[in-house]
């Protein structure tokens, strides 16, 4: 410990660093004692420390800044050392009831960002492209801990590579993200950095094939009649549409889940098979809580060479803790009221 904290008093002597969070002349940041750079749109950590690496991850937050302040607090006690936000911040594409869209990015993330961690953001396919730019900009002046990964190439981290996929599949005529035009801006170079395993985030969820998956939808039965608000769901009704049904489920209903069907995006899932991807980040489907390989589920707890992850959303109190330890990575689930 000692000679860490005495290569790192170097490392700010000869940057010209100040102590506390600063930026040293744009390019150069520090984090509680962690030492970034910033250069050509490539992030890269210099500091000296070293696995395990705890990542706060939250995704569909959809304007609900009550539940987010209570999951940034919940990230504080569990001391993660960063905090990692999949897409999905505001609550509808564009500005809604006389809310302003950027108002919603900022109410959303601004939590986050007040607990001086690191935080890694994409947009998801309720952003649009100018107003998100536009508003994340504005947010990095006065937040230097804010890291955009639909801007940066990649963030090369002590102990993990990062790289952004942002957007959905549709919106892109109104001034959305497409994930597929995202994909083709990806710089190859994050795949060859160092030794460090590869950390996708992206918004939707690649494509697998088995039941349960992050990506799976379902016809929902009901098994018991259920009001939600002033609507009434009667025993027997089955009901496909995944906006009406992930209320139902979040509401903890007596449901059975029927035909479950795989629909993440196969262009993500390619990219995870071609470079050898271990880990990734996606929500889009916010009462998926959990993690898989590409063959099968896996469960909390425990480490595993290769594992994709859904935190839920936060937009009913979900949020997952990712723990990277050297080539493997276990998640913990979180659920707050």
């Amino acid at each position: 410990m000692k000679i860490k904290t005495l290569a790192l008093t170097a490392l700010l002597f000869l940057t010209g660093c100040a102590s506390n969070n600063s930026y040293i002349n744009s390019r150069q940041i520090i984090l509680e004692n962690r030492v970034y750079s910033i250069q050509k749109n490539e992030l890269k950590e210099k500091s000296f420390f070293s696995y395990p690496i705890k990542f706060g991850v939250v995704s569909d937050i959809h304007n609900e800044g009550e539940k987010a302040k209570k999951i940034a607090k919940r990230f504080q006690e569990q001391r993660v050392d960063a905090i990692i936000i999949a897409g999905d911040i505001s609550r509808y594409f564009g500005d809604y009831e006389h809310i302003p869209e950027s108002v919603e990015i900022r109410n959303s993330i601004i939590h986050f960002l007040e607990t001086k961690k690191p935080v890694y953001v994409i947009a998801g396919n309720h952003e649009t492209r100018d107003c998100y730019f536009r508003t994340i900009s504005k947010l990095t002046k006065d937040y230097n801990n804010l890291f955009d990964l639909s801007t940066l190439k990649y963030a090369d981290l002590n102990g993990v590579n990062i790289f952004g996929v942002s957007g959905g599949t549709f919106f892109l005529p109104l001034g959305g993200f497409s994930v597929k035009q995202e994909i083709k801006s990806i710089d190859d170079a994050v795949f060859s950095l160092d030794n460090d395993p590869i950390l996708m985030l992206s918004h939707v969820p690649p494509r697998f094939n088995h039941k349960g998956a992050i990506d799976c939808n379902y016809n929902i039965k009901i098994n018991k009649t259920f009001k939600l608000g002033k609507k009434v769901f009667k025993k027997g009704k089955v009901i496909s549409n995944r906006h009406v049904y992930e209320d139902i489920l979040a509401g903890r209903a007596d449901i059975t889940k029927t035909n479950s069907r795989n629909s993440g995006l196969k262009e993500l899932t390619n990219l995870i098979i071609k470079h050898n991807i271990q880990f990734s980040i996606s929500g889009h489907y916010p009462t998926n809580q959990g993690a898989n390989d590409l063959k099968q589920n896996l469960e909390q707890g425990k480490y595993y060479n290769q594992l994709f992850m859904n935190p839920g959303g936060c937009q009913y109190g979900m949020a997952d803790i990712l723990t990277i330890n050297k080539n493997k990575a276990k998640y913990e689930l979180l659920k707050i009221k």
